[in-house]
């Protein structure tokens, strides 16, 4: 299990969040944060005036991620994460909700692409993309579900490729429909937790796939003001 860094920001002059800031915005955790899109999608966030919390393997890339948030008036926090590790990620989740009291969001942007024809038989790529792609959101998924059970309320982003299954993209496919399913099976069993999926493929990018995570988690407090 990876040694966990904390780094807050956004406090009044003792230290501690300001009430009121802390109140008004939404306590995010984003796996695979360091990536194209997990960084992207945590500078949206956080220039929306939510928490972001950042999960990553490099500590080195998360610092300056968190920097770069901070030094843009965003409220942040990293954590180091091996998103395979069920334990890491039960100690992430528990982590913020411990300084927080909540976890409002997750998007799970963790994730591996490594196209390959079958007959290539890299065994050791497929057992990355699935134990990344799919074993880490579900890790994910289940250190925060008992917190949004217990708080009556959350919102899960999985990030799923809606495109066809083609040629050198037997195992990405099959974990972008392990994601949809597993997105739709969550969004049938919890009511008060609500579910969206992303393409990361949209067109627009890595930006254009953290503003439609933005749009959603938005609609959803909007809903709940």
């Amino acid at each position: 299990m990876a040694e966990h860094h904390f780094i807050p920001v956004t406090t009044d002059r003792t230290g501690a969040p300001t009430p009121d800031a802390e109140a008004a915005r939404q306590v995010v955790l984003v796996t695979g944060a360091t990536g194209r899109i997990g960084a992207a999608t945590a500078r949206e966030l956080a220039a929306q005036g939510h928490h972001v919390v950042l999960g990553a393997r490099r500590i080195e890339r998360l610092v300056l991620l968190a920097a770069e948030i901070r030094a843009a008036g965003g409220s942040v926090e990293c954590h180091v994460l091996d998103v395979t590790d069920a334990d890491d990620a039960q100690t992430f989740a528990l982590a913020a909700f411990h300084r927080h009291g909540r976890v409002d969001a997750l998007v799970n942007a963790a994730g591996v692409a490594a196209p390959s024809r079958l007959d290539a038989l890299k065994l050791l790529e497929w057992d990355r993309m699935l134990d990344v792609n799919v074993r880490g959101a579900l890790y994910a998924i289940a250190a925060v579900l008992p917190l949004m059970q217990r708080a009556g309320v959350g919102h899960v982003v999985n990030l799923a490729s809606g495109t066809g299954i083609g040629p050198a993209h037997a195992v990405q496919g099959a974990s972008a429909r392990a994601l949809l399913a597993i997105a739709e099976a969550l969004r049938q069993e919890e009511r008060d937790i609500e579910v969206s999926v992303i393409a990361p493929d949209m067109p627009g990018g890595a930006q254009a796939v953290a503003e439609a995570i933005g749009a959603v988690l938005a609609r959803e407090a909007h809903a709940c003001a």
